[in-house]
């Protein structure tokens, strides 16, 4: 079943990678050029995820329900993730 949906599920992990770069940038209360690393190891995911991005709109339309639960639930916890990881407030010194 995941294999029907490999592709859209590396998007997730590249998100997955984005939030907690994010985290990781904002650990110390700002983002500045030295959290470039921290973004950078988001790379090998994103170009795992854009690999095969033709696919994605394939494998969206052909879900069935447990595919769609899975999606959705992956979905769910991207979202939420980066939005904790955007709305974490800085560390105060």
């Amino acid at each position: 079943m995941a294999k029907d949906i490999k592709n859209i599920l590396e998007v997730f992990d590249m998100l997955d990678a984005l939030a907690h770069a994010i985290k990781l940038a904002k650990a110390d209360g700002k983002v500045n050029w030295l959290d470039i690393p921290k973004f950078a190891r988001v790379l090998p995911s994103a170009r795992t995820a854009l690999q095969n991005s033709e696919l994605i709109i394939p494998e969206l339309v052909d879900l069935n329900e447990d595919e769609a639960k899975i999606v959705l639930d992956r979905l769910i916890k991207a979202s939420t993730d980066i939005m904790n990881a955007v709305l974490i407030p800085p560390v105060k010194k």
